[in-house]
């Protein structure tokens, strides 16, 4: 008995664990599920709110904008009051003179003897005498109506528009110095100290008495049309600060004050951006008449100068000014009013004309065979010809990566001894060939190409590493390579294979009087016997190329692996901001600290480097992001960043577009892209560019972007203008896909030709036995994290000013 009290017992044990351990698997279901509910119910009502807070935003900007209006009006209203009753006391003034005038001349006349002086007071004459004052108050009234209605038309006939060729439209030089940019940063107590709210920055409108801005916005949301109101408060503001053009408007005082170096108000009380909003609301409405047209495009054309020097100062999208450069360079020469919105409506920039599996280059079978024999290693001596540190590096690491039986020997010649320490690239050739690229660089007129070649033949015979290579690597400038080669045909009596990797302009470094000469050694590389195989680091160089000679280079886009490191956040509070030589670096600076005084406690923090100062990669992974400000559209840098999945922020497509005609190799305006070898009748495409920025060069303008590596490349962030950098909202894109499918076709096609070099070189046989496997090769973007959730605040905190 006590034993099946045992058993039944221990059965029922078992059961009461099993129904236990059942309950507590459904609480835990049921507790998960009010989890997420309440998560939902968190999120929806997050939403809601955040719904909320915009349609308030939207009533609050709403209202605001119908009293600026009815202000507005009430002005409108006054001035006319004003105008109307200072024309009444001017004519009041010349009847009263007329009356006198007649009561002396009636006096004269009644005087005589034969009138005698009763005759004045005969009623008759009385009567006369009254009609003839209301006569004249009627013609006083119908004058007035008339010099009403006159106001309202613009003449420009005393508009001398030669007094617009002011002495200080350009930045000062000691503003743009290293000084300059030392006193505006962040660490600076100077503007954290002044307690002006940002926005106010690039309004002013109180000060110009003007609503333009007001008024003006209303206006750009119906595209413009013409209005005789915002004519004439434009033009009142163009004749008032044109009158004195030795003081009227220079953008230093606008410069000086956002970077904390003058304080408002300005002497001359003037507002750059009201200023340009004004010539191009003036324009707008000039444009349309035939005999006014020139007269139009002085002001749109004087709107680029006025902005300083490669327009730094054109904040103008991340003001509260209705007005873009963008649609101030489209009206220029142009007969019909366009707004940038209209255009990009109905010309929507086109897809790449490269589309991305293009660029996936295929090996054909026979190389794939001949690639997957075993051979013994060698070392194969490599002069690397350049002046730009990481674009000879770029090939040098990519030889290196793409196999593991091939060791690079490589010597640097063009290099500055300071790039060893930087980048380790301490195994330099003879220094005086850096020297004499540097002398023809600072003064290429005094180094014509036999000059230049003598020398550059002098210091390669007396350096054992030029003699004894087996390999040119060639990246700029070209025409240095060209006279190398020839050195060598003579030296050795054999042609010196080489690979040439360019980044920069093929006539870069060429001296200018020699260009014929460039050219005919330039052809005898393309030929196809000529032991020289060439690529290009970007498609606008490429493109750039065919255009030139009829010949498209391949391209291999760089990847900067070399920098060995990714990204890893630890100063998760900053934002590093890569320097830039464009001037619009020094003012974004002052701008964005601004409008960061306006924020008081934001939650992140800026370091713009400087000029000569430099970061190491290892260093700059560890910022939260890195924002750029390019020069050009294929800058070494960027490669070199992007490697490290790091997230970036550079310019959107409507920066880029102002960026592409300052400076750089590649800016369109370049004088070396005019130059056509001989024989080779060019075909029209989009880099036939005259004129530069403000030219009308719309369709060239967007065939350059689609090309720009900027633009093709992904997981990028970009910003829109001052004001765009902090409220960036990261993407989820994944750009790595696209960064290993091109790294894989790159080393193929760099295998690729270094064994057709190998394979014809008629000196040693065994010397470029360049068996070169696949590899999967190091990819940092395996162990980088992605774009974070959130990379800088919510985007509804600027709205207000954006």
């Amino acid at each position: 008995m006590e034993e099946d009290f045992k058993q039944d017992s221990s059965r029922e044990q078992n059961n009461t664990y099993a129904v236990t351990a059942d309950m507590a698997r459904q609480y835990k279901a049921l507790q998960e599920e009010l989890i997420y509910k309440i998560n939902s119910l968190e999120i929806q009502l997050t939403e809601q709110t955040e719904e909320l807070d915009l349609t308030n935003f939207e009533l609050k900007e709403l209202t605001r904008d119908k009293d600026d209006e009815i202000d507005n009006k009430d002005q409108q209203i006054k001035h006319l009051n004003e105008r109307m009753n200072e024309m009444s006391g001017e004519f009041a003034n010349m009847l009263h003179e007329t009356l006198d005038l007649m009561k002396h001349h009636i006096s004269d006349k009644l005087s005589d003897a034969a009138l005698g002086d009763a005759d004045g007071s005969r009623p008759d004459f009385t009567q006369r005498l009254q009609d003839r004052r209301e006569a004249l108050q009627d013609k006083k009234a119908t004058t007035a109506t008339r010099a009403y209605r006159s106001i309202t038309r613009v003449s420009m006939d005393d508009a001398d528009f030669s007094n617009k060729a002011y002495n200080a439209v350009a930045i000062s030089s000691k503003a743009q110095g290293e000084g300059s940019n030392k006193a505006v940063r962040r660490e600076g107590l100077r503007l954290q100290a002044r307690p002006q709210p940002a926005p106010t920055l690039f309004e002013r409108k109180s000060e110009h008495k003007l609503k333009l801005v007001v008024q003006g916005s209303v206006n750009r949301r119906r595209c413009f049309p013409p209005d005789l109101g915002l004519l004439q408060m434009a033009d009142d503001i163009v004749v008032r600060f044109q009158a004195k053009p030795a003081e009227a408007h220079p953008p230093e005082g606008f410069f000086n004050y956002i970077c904390g170096l003058q304080e408002w108000p300005l002497p001359n009380q003037f507002c750059l951006l009201g200023y340009v909003s004004a010539l191009f609301v003036r324009a707008r409405h000039l444009m349309l008449e035939e005999g006014e047209r020139e007269t139009a495009n002085s002001d749109l054309a004087y709107a680029e100068p006025i902005l300083g020097k490669e327009i730094s100062l054109d904040f103008l999208d991340s003001s509260p000014w209705p007005v873009s450069i963008l649609d101030i360079f489209l009206n220029i020469n142009q007969t019909e009013f366009l707004t940038y919105a209209q255009y990009a409506a109905k010309n929507p920039v086109r897809p790449p004309s490269v589309p991305l599996e293009s660029l996936h280059w295929q090996p054909p079978p026979d190389l794939v065979q001949r690639l997957s024999q075993v051979r013994t290693p060698s070392d194969v001596s490599v002069a690397v010809f350049g002046t730009h540190a990481t674009l000879s590096l770029e090939p040098v690491d990519m030889l290196t990566r793409s196999q593991g039986f091939f060791r690079v020997k490589a010597t640097f010649f063009g290099l500055e001894p300071r790039w060893c320490e930087i980048l380790g690239l301490c195994n330099q050739g003879s220094s005086t060939i850096t020297q004499l690229l540097r002398a023809a660089e600072e003064d290429p007129y005094a180094y014509p190409w036999d000059t230049m070649s003598q020398h550059l033949s002098a210091a390669a015979a007396g350096d054992q590493a030029l003699r004894e290579a087996q390999l040119l690597l060639c990246t700029e400038p070209v025409a240095g390579c060209v006279m190398l080669r020839q050195w060598a045909s003579r030296e050795r009596g054999a042609t010196l294979p080489m690979l040439g990797y360019y980044g920069v302009a093929l006539l870069n470094g060429c001296p200018p009087q020699d260009v014929k000469t460039f050219w005919r050694g330039f052809s005898e590389l393309l030929d196809s016997g000529s032991m020289a195989r060439m690529a290009t680091n970007n498609l606008i160089l490429s493109e750039q190329i065919f255009y030139q000679t009829g010949r498209r280079l391949p391209y291999v886009r760089a990847h900067g692996l070399y920098t060995e490191v990714s990204y890893s956040p630890k100063l998760l509070d900053q934002v590093l901001f890569w320097r830039s030589p464009l001037f619009a670096y020094a003012t974004l600076r002052c701008a964005m600290f601004r409008f960061l005084e306006g924020f008081g406690q934001y939650p992140l923090k800026f370091y713009f480097l400087e000029g000569s100062e430099s970061v190491p990669y290892a260093k700059a992974v560890s910022y939260r992001a890195i924002a750029m400000l390019p020069h050009d559209h294929a800058l070494m840098s960027f490669y070199e960043l992007y490697s490290t999945a790091t997230p970036l922020l550079l310019p959107s497509a409507e920066w880029m577009y102002r960026l592409l005609y300052m400076r750089g190799q590649l800016s369109v305006g370049e004088r070396w892209y005019q130059s056509i070898m001989p024989g080779h009748e060019p075909p029209y495409c989009e880099f036939e560019v005259e004129g530069g920025a403000g030219a009308g060069n719309d369709a060239q303008t967007e065939k350059w972007n689609e090309l720009d590596t900027v633009v093709v490349q992904t997981e990028i962030e970009d910003f829109a203008g001052a004001t765009g950098t902090l409220v960036i909202q990261a993407r989820t894109m994944d750009g790595r896909e696209f960064a290993q499918v091109t790294l894989d076709a790159n080393k193929a096609l760099t295998r690729a030709l270094v064994e057709e070099l190998a394979s014809k070189y008629p000196c040693s046989p065994t010397a470029l036995r360049l068996v070169l496997p696949g590899g999967s090769g190091i990819d940092p973007l395996e162990t980088a994290n992605k774009l974070l959730a959130a990379v800088l605040v919510e985007g509804k905190t600027m709205r207000a000013y954006t």
